[in-house]
């Protein structure tokens, strides 16, 4: 199980680039772990 960054076609390069940083953000703060935590 994994983070998954969705576009769409008329996405900006630079929005794409902030979608991964985002992504790579959300993963070193262990945000699956988090939710999946908060939900039992």
């Amino acid at each position: 199980k994994g983070l998954v960054v969705k576009t769409h076609g008329s996405t900006k390069p630079i929005e794409v680039k902030n979608c991964l940083l985002q992504c790579k953000a959300f993963k070193e703060q262990k945000i699956n772990e988090k939710i999946k935590e908060h939900l039992k």
